[in-house]
């Protein structure tokens, strides 16, 4: 359901505003998800003060409380008169740039909910700080990347997306492989941990806006199809770092490997957008 409304809402907002602006409403949009920092600093605190059942009832109260809300000043969108079978909906499976999108979005939202739910248990492992230190460092990490999401909606609004792309993969590169050489170093690992959720955010801003841009009217299938990759992205990444510290007792392999798969994002972007005259890089 909460995947459901993050794909209806990207389309919601789509539809009221012109091709200018959509990076910066939808990265306003996505600033949602600020909920799961949010949910990482109270719902511990509602089960330690009134129980686990709480922890549900007071989801629930947030709950109705949108409900409520979005039944009383939510307009409904604008809807073409056209109307699309489900097999043209689909159709955006058949395009090329649905499937960079989903490539580029595993990496910048996969890294945003892989390191958002694993630095606690990394921090207290690595670094022996206790848990709740732990989870500050989380929800200050989940904060900082979400906050940037429309800054980078805006800047991509602004500028080239593709080339906005190829500097945050390069950035991220950088700062896994300095995480992976000096995994030991406290203040270095925080900075370049930071500095990641920096790039990763601007990245999901920057992603997003390029949305509209291919979707051919069916920006909510295309939103489905790249929202299920960020999602694929951070659930595997946690299981990943865990067998490698069983494996090798150390994390670093993890962010080497984080560093590669941003170097194939890199390519792919600087292959498929920037090196060749496409069509899409002139629109």
């Amino acid at each position: 359901m909460a995947g459901t409304t993050f794909a209806i809402a990207i389309s919601y907002v789509s539809a009221w505003f012109p091709p200018e602006k959509q990076g910066l409403i939808l990265g306003i949009a996505g600033m949602g998800n600020i909920g799961n920092a949010l949910a990482g600093l109270i719902i511990p605190q509602i089960n330690k003060s009134w129980g686990f059942d709480w922890v549900y009832y007071s989801l629930i109260i947030a709950l109705l409380v949108i409900i409520i809300l979005f039944s009383l000043f939510a307009k409904e969108m604008p809807i073409s008169a056209e109307k699309k079978t489900l097999g043209e909906q689909l159709s955006v499976v058949k395009d090329k740039n649905t499937w960079f999108l989903s490539l580029f979005y595993f990496l910048t939202f996969g890294a945003f909910v892989a390191l958002s739910n694993y630095l606690p248990a990394f921090m207290s492992d690595q670094f022996l700080m206790n848990p709740v230190n732990a989870g500050l460092v989380s929800a200050a990490f989940a904060a900082v990347a979400t906050l940037m999401r429309p800054i980078g909606g805006v800047v991509a609004d602004k500028a080239s997306p593709t080339k906005i792309l190829t500097g945050l993969f390069f950035l991220v590169i950088i700062f896994a492989l300095v995480m992976a050489l000096l995994l030991q170093n406290f203040i270095i690992f925080i900075s370049c941990i930071f500095l990641t959720a920096l790039a990763i955010g601007i990245g999901n801003g920057v992603v997003f806006k390029m949305v509209p841009m291919v979707s051919k009217g069916n920006t909510g299938a295309v939103t489905g199809f790249v929202g299920a990759a960020g999602g694929l992205g951070g659930f595997f990444p946690p299981l990943l770092l865990g067998a490698i510290k069983d494996a090798t007792g150390s994390f670093s392999l993890g962010f080497v490997l984080l560093a590669l798969f941003a170097v194939i994002c890199l390519i792919v972007v600087w292959a498929v957008y920037l090196r060749p005259k496409t069509n899409y890089q002139n629109s």
